[in-house]
């Protein structure tokens, strides 16, 4: 299978393909996305259409109801202060555009299982808090990790760890 790259640029994405066990990820124009469009309904929009074409494909069924997650949280006022991204299945979320590893974020997903899964994070590999809870749940959840999100403290420098 050929993964076909579209142009996305007008929507400040930045697509990365990725194969896992020879299969290519779908949709095939992209596996991953950092949204960075200064317009909130557009950054939601991608995402949208993300996950509708990512749910369409066999063996993604259950990441539907991430299409519902990403159509709600595009519906609420708190979608403006938001920074989607999409790293496979899981989408993450921050207060600053593009890929910030130092600062807080958290992410969250549907797993196969049925279940909701959101992580908060004060910075890669700093792992804050976890909620694993069924997918009817997921508003409140990701409506909770965003209060969350918004009041993780900075990282000191001093504390920041070095990467290789």
């Amino acid at each position: 299978m050929t993964a076909v790259a579209h142009s996305f640029s007008e929507f400040n994405c930045s697509p990365v393909l990725g194969q896992v066990n020879g299969v290519v990820w779908p949709p095939s124009w992209m596996a991953q996305m950092v949204t960075n469009n200064p317009d909130p309904a557009e950054r939601w929009r991608v995402v949208v259409e993300f996950y509708g074409e990512f749910a369409a494909q066999q063996h993604w069924e259950f990441l539907a109801p991430m299409v519902r997650l990403a159509e709600w949280v595009s519906a609420q006022p708190m979608a403006a202060k938001l920074y989607p991204g999409t790293s496979h299945e899981w989408l993450t979320v921050s207060l600053q555009p593009g890929y910030q590893p130092d600062l807080p974020f958290f992410v969250a997903c549907a797993g196969a299982d049925g279940q909701f899964r959101c992580q908060l994070y004060g910075a890669v590999g700093r792992l804050l808090h976890t909620w694993l809870g069924a997918v009817d749940q997921a508003p409140a959840a990701f409506t909770e990790f965003v209060g969350r999100l918004e009041v993780v403290p900075p990282i000191h420098p001093l504390q920041q760890t070095a990467r290789p």
